[in-house]
């Protein structure tokens, strides 16, 4: 009886994915991320099957599919989406193989032969890369990053104006100035540190300048702007620093990135056009608002437009 019923849920599930196969590419793929968070792992699969039929998914999504058939028993799916994660360029070889969502894969000979596939690549790829600069930037990118990791923690033992959190503050703005000072020599010299020159550290230059003042930030946009438009850096990144910029200014923020505190609470800062804010996001390649937020312990609903 079990059996009959868990066919039936998915012969349900199936259809809805048939269904939904009239939407974009991105809400299919923003479906599939919710079922993986619910553990429904072969709806999850499904759902990135569909997205596929509509355009071609990226090393990321064809990953998280993988990763999704992987955990439903589907091993021949897996490792048809990882390897073609793999021809598209993935490189994050040590993720790949700690990734227990791929453990029931690393039995079967497919699997040692695309590990050696990866590692092939990555050879070949970085050996065209900048590898002295790509080690200092992984060096500024652990010097941002190290401190701001420990704020949320002290923030909810200390409070957020405490000595302590004062303290986390001054240490790392002095760690600020250093690393913008050296990212503004490396963009004097290569021009934005990209993926052709640094690989995987080409978001290092745009989270230090994320980082910056909003002189620095307006300063570098257009330059940031020009490397997103040539592919040297995600759309994602770039539309939070355009939120950034734009809550500095004062103006409402178009992407919903930025999170703010208000009498000990976290809260969205007003966004322009809310109710087509997902749409914005899914043109950038981040997912739904209200996903995003929750790590801020923010239940948020997309309001409707109004039409009068």
């Amino acid at each position: 009886m079990k059996r009959i019923i868990l066919i039936a849920v998915l012969s349900t599930a199936l259809a809805s994915v048939l269904t939904c196969q009239q939407q974009n590419y991105q809400e299919l793929v923003n479906l599939a991320d919710k079922c993986y968070n619910n553990k429904e792992y072969e709806n999850s699969g499904e759902y990135y099957d569909s997205a596929f039929t509509i355009q071609q998914g990226t090393l990321f999504s064809y990953y998280n599919a993988a990763c999704s058939w992987a955990l439903a028993g589907n091993k021949t799916k897996a490792l048809e989406y990882l390897n073609q994660s793999a021809d598209l360029g993935w490189q994050y070889i040590d993720h790949l193989k700690k990734d227990t969502d791929l453990n029931s894969l690393h039995q079967t000979k497919e699997w040692a032969e695309l590990i050696n596939k990866v590692e092939k690549k990555i050879d070949e790829y970085e050996s065209h890369l900048n590898k002295p600069l790509m080690r200092e930037l992984e060096a500024i990118n652990d010097s941002d990053q190290r401190n701001r990791m420990m704020m949320d923690s002290v923030q909810k033992r200390f409070g957020w104006d405490s000595k302590e959190m004062k303290e986390l503050w001054s240490k790392q703005n002095k760690i600020d100035s250093l690393d913008l000072s050296r990212i503004k020599e490396v963009i004097k010299e290569y021009g934005y540190p990209g993926k052709s020159l640094v690989g995987d550290q080409s978001s290092t230059a745009w989270l230090v300048i994320q980082h910056a003042d909003l002189k620095t930030q307006e300063e570098y946009l257009p330059i940031l702007r020009e490397a997103t438009n040539k592919g040297e850096l995600s759309k994602s990144s770039f539309a939070l620093l355009v939120d950034r910029v734009r809550m500095g200014k004062g103006e409402k923020q178009l992407y919903g990135s930025q999170i703010q505190m208000k009498n000990g609470k976290y809260e969205i800062y007003p966004i322009e056009d809310e109710p087509n804010v997902n749409k914005r996001r899914a043109e950038v390649e981040l997912g739904p608002l209200e996903d995003y937020v929750k790590q801020w312990g923010i239940e948020y609903k997309v309001p409707a437009e109004n039409k009068h």
